[in-house]
């Protein structure tokens, strides 16, 4: 039990017994009152909390701070609770404030440092690009049932797959009153106009795609209900055929998936064929980039990953790695200096005689 001998101002006290003499500020110590007599207040110790962070959005309007959440401003203002001089690192760079001006569309990692080190780590996405639609020009007039491919520039930097940042789509008769013609909510890659005219809509029509981060593509254009539809858009990604790995076919058949994995092999790897012409083809060995061409072998050690993009923009990417171990090839050539001189597999070295060697 303590009592009470001093306020020190700032809800801070002195407090004492037979044996300690403590200072304490909530709210690293609570007390809880047992009885009207200080000296039967009892101690508890209660931890720091962690950091409270809030951000500002573009309505400038203060949001609570997430895991993976999505945001879409340019100047990234901080509203910090629980601490007096939090420490803030964003990338690993540390900030000085609570304003980050002009921050960089992509994934980041925020950490926040606050009494007693106690701290909190987020990572974010920051996307301030509006989705596209493609199949589809603005004023231009398309078919019932027309096929249109969504992207969001999200895309680039989380999983790469066509569509996974959509998050809705809302079809408006572009007319006063706009009436909602349909709605679909994402993630979603490509998307149906209507094949009929159930509503007895005017057919001018507004196509509004929001994105995670809450960004907005709007395109207008008409929908000719009387025209036959057009054939849907190629969403099948080009298979690639390698030689001495395992097969890469993409059994998937959807565009954009994740990388094929190969496996291991302990031989060289020729890029024999593609299913499909294609628009670009890179590669990239233990991850730097190599020049690559239908029919290039892969000869060396290494993990190589190769995308191939077709001409409708979809993608599909291999991985495989060459290891052909340490199969060495023992010659000897010479003796030089009490060293016999050995050439092994490309690699030329030299290895010291033992004293009763047998001279070669």
């Amino acid at each position: 039990m303590f009592a009470e001998n001093a306020s020190l101002g700032n809800n801070a006290f002195l407090l004492t017994n037979s044996e300690l003499k403590i200072c304490v500020k909530p709210p690293r110590l609570n007390y809880y009152k047992q009885a009207e007599n200080w000296s039967e207040y009892e101690d508890k110790i209660v931890p720091f909390e962690a950091p409270q962070v809030e951000y500002r959005d573009i309505n400038n309007e203060y949001q609570s701070f997430a895991n993976d959440i999505w945001i879409n401003v340019t100047n990234l203002t901080l509203k910090i609770g629980n601490c007096t001089n939090p420490k803030i690192t964003l990338d690993n760079i540390q900030i000085s404030g609570t304003v980050i001006n002009n921050i960089s569309e992509g994934m980041h990692t925020l950490i926040i440092v606050g009494e007693e080190e106690v701290s909190v780590t987020y990572t974010f996405y920051v996307d301030r690009t509006a989705p596209t639609v493609s199949g589809v020009s603005e004023d231009s007039t398309v078919p019932g049932g027309t096929q249109l491919r969504l992207k969001d520039n999200g895309d680039n930097f989380t999983t790469g797959i066509s569509g996974q940042n959509i998050k809705e789509v809302k079809l408006i008769d572009n007319t006063p009153g706009g009436a909602i013609i349909d709605y679909k909510t994402g993630p979603i890659s490509l998307y149906n106009l209507p094949k009929t005219n159930t509503g007895g809509y005017s057919g001018y029509c507004k196509l509004f795609v929001t994105d995670n981060a809450g960004n907005t593509g709007i395109i207008t254009f008409l929908i000719d209900w009387s025209i036959p539809p057009a054939d849907p858009i190629d969403t099948t990604p080009p298979e690639l055929t390698f030689s001495n790995v395992a097969s890469g076919n993409n059994s998937l058949g959807v565009a954009n998936i994740d990388v094929i994995n190969l496996g291991v092999t302990n031989k060289s790897v020729t890029l024999v064929s593609s299913s499909k012409a294609l628009g670009s083809l890179t590669a990239t060995k233990d991850g730097k980039k190599i020049d690559v061409s239908i029919g290039t072998v892969f000869r060396e050690n290494g993990n190589y990953v190769v995308k191939a993009i077709d001409e409708a923009g979809n993608t599909a990417t291999y991985e495989f790695t060459i290891d052909k171990g340490l199969d060495f090839i023992y010659l000897a050539v010479g003796i030089a200096g009490g060293a016999i001189l050995v050439i092994t597999a490309g690699v030329i070295g030299s290895v010291r005689r033992k004293k009763k060697m047998a001279r070669v």
